[in-house]
């Protein structure tokens, strides 16, 4: 009978961090809904024909994250994020694993363990962490991570393998590629036969067959001032990711927060390196392949920058903490020896590290839940609609309240909706939706709508029913017929309850009047409609919605104001 294998202290430890942070991630991620990037997967690549697959995201192969985005939308749903979270947090967890695989080869398990401890709560790459969209990163980190330690058995059948996981870690991203140039290196060290040459040789061929084809007609920010200027951006990239590692990264929403505590950290690095290289005892030539990794990744980062690229990026800190943890075990592996008051250190570190990283996570999952009800009440707006709606009106901060970036038109939306659920508010829920979240769906119905104020010299046929004074009965002048007097008081503004169809709103020349709009806020007046001069029609088209508009008059003198037929 053979005996259970012991788990050692190390490794029940770490499979503890790791579900913590599983579950933790989780949960937050419930609280959340879908953003930007997410968007493109969901709306934009219907079906399976080759432009939807293969088409770049921006600048990137796309085909993994899109073929799991679809597998979960077609069996699931896309009503919730949850599901699109436990596919990317189960990916990340076991990049994790795979790393803690790696280090522990090197340099023990406690000191593995010191290592990805901050990592499962990266703070500042709370963007990587909370985004189900990352699993765009995760998935070529794991296949990249899996086909290194395959490569490192040196077992040419296994090789295969590793060829595989690299033509998949391509499919996610082309984080792949240093990987594919970290594994040439190494089978090159090794001398083996032209034969394993396969390995690296077959995904990229593979890249460059989806570059040909799709690839070029993304935007290229390939220039010769990025090539020049690589250098001070790989070395900032490096410190960024040290500050991050080591939780010294302030706020992870502002790019080069880390910088103070990362550069200096870096320079005392270097000097490390130096002196490690000169005492002349040996070194691993893995250090060269994730060396190679490490500063390819950033190389081909920096020639392809933007202003929304910077190297200290919150969406860089967990590929540069991976890659640099990669280099650094395989720089001590061969001749480092844990010893108690070393772990010690280590440890006490890495829960200071820890710690800090997981203040700065939870302040990222804040932020991302902050304009969650508005992103929700905005789409609910949209939804409610969706009978009147322009297919082609793209929501932005302007007729939202948040900006999209471009990545919601009405058409797309309102079809996966049909198809696959929604992520939205339900009219029934957005009553008791944060006031952030109705203002939202105000704003996108009267944009929706069409709700417009525009002077008129001619009196509209007046309506059946009148609008309705709410509060403030000494406001009221006179009310005859479909239409009311008001007059100001108190404050000045009186806010009206609006007949389907709209109203004429009529003045004296010497009064002025500033005009808002609600329907499902409570606390403001979202919707600006302007202000009154003369007489001025305000018409709102009938909708699926029995919830009456809102007038809020802000007027000087006395208003008249008649409810207009919607036929």
């Amino acid at each position: 009978m053979i005996a259970a294998r012991r788990v050692s202290p190390a490794t029940a430890l770490f499979a503890v961090a790791a579900a913590t942070s599983g579950i933790l991630l989780l949960v937050w991620q419930s609280h959340l809904t879908f953003f930007y990037d997410d968007w493109d997967p969901l709306l934009h690549r219907r079906g399976l024909s080759g432009d939807a697959l293969f088409r770049p995201h921006i600048d990137h192969i796309l085909l993994a994250t899109t073929v799991v985005y679809k597998a979960i939308q077609a069996t699931i749903g896309m009503e919730s994020l949850l599901p699109f979270a436990v596919a990317s947090t189960s990916t990340f967890l076991l990049s994790v694993v795979l790393l803690f695989v790696y280090l522990r080869h090197r340099v023990g398990e406690w000191f593995a363990l010191a290592g990805v401890g901050p990592i499962l709560f990266l703070g500042s790459a709370n963007t990587d962490l909370l985004l189900p969209f990352q699993i765009f990163f995760f998935g070529a980190m794991a296949c990249g991570l899996g086909a290194l330690l395959i490569i490192q058995r040196r077992d040419h059948r296994l090789d295969g393998l590793a060829c595989v996981l690299l033509v998949v870690s391509f499919s996610f991203s082309e984080l792949a590629l240093p990987f594919l140039l970290g594994i040439a290196v190494a089978i090159a060290q090794d001398r083996g036969p032209l034969r394993r040459a396969y390995v690296v040789v077959v995904p990229a061929l593979l890249y460059a067959a989806w570059y040909a084809g799709w690839g070029h007609t993304a935007p290229s920010y390939l220039s010769f001032d990025n090539v020049a200027r690589s250098l001070p951006y790989v070395l900032d990239g490096v410190a960024s990711g040290l500050a991050s590692l080591l939780g010294l990264t302030p706020d992870g929403f502002i790019s080069g927060s880390g910088l103070d505590w990362g550069r200096p950290l870096l320079l005392a690095v270097l000097v490390g390196v130096a002196l490690r290289v000169r005492s002349g005892a040996p070194i691993s030539r893995w250090f060269w392949v994730t060396l190679v990794i490490l500063l390819s990744f950033w190389f081909l980062t920096a020639i392809n920058a933007t202003f929304a690229r910077p190297p200290s990026a919150p969406r860089y800190q967990y590929i540069a903490a991976v890659l640099i943890l990669l280099v650094a075990a395989d720089l001590a592996g061969g001749t480092f020896r844990p010893r108690t008051p070393l772990i010690i250190v280590a440890l006490g570190v890495a829960t200071m590290a820890t710690v800090s990283n997981l203040a700065a996570l939870h302040d990222g999952y804040l932020r991302w839940r902050a304009p969650t009800p508005a992103v929700r009440g905005g789409l609910a707006g949209l939804e409610m609609e969706s009978d009147r709606v322009d297919p082609a009106l793209v929501l932005d901060a302007q007729n939202s309240g948040f900006n999209y970036i471009g990545s919601i038109q009405a058409g797309p939306y309102l079809s996966a909706v049909r198809a696959f659920g929604s992520p939205a508010y339900s009219e029934s829920e957005l009553p008791a939706a944060p006031e952030h979240a109705r203002a939202a769906a105000d704003k996108v119905m009267a944009t929706a709508l069409g709700v417009a104020v525009r002077p008129t010299t001619h009196r509209p046929a007046v309506g059946r029913q009148p609008p309705s004074l709410l509060g403030s009965p000494e406001s009221l002048v006179r009310a005859r017929g479909a239409c009311i007097t008001v007059r100001p008081s108190g404050l000045g503004v009186r806010v009206l309850s609006l007949p389907p169809g709209g109203v004429l709103l009529t003045a004296p020349s010497s009064v002025t009047a500033r005009l808002g709009l609600r329907r499902f806020a409570t606390e403001s007046f979202p919707v600006t409609a302007g202000e009154l001069t003369g007489s001025t029609l305000l018409t709102i088209p009938a909708d699926g919605s029995s919830h009456p508009w809102q007038l809020a008059l802000d007027a000087t003198g006395p208003v008249t104001a008649c409810g207009t037929r919607t036929d």
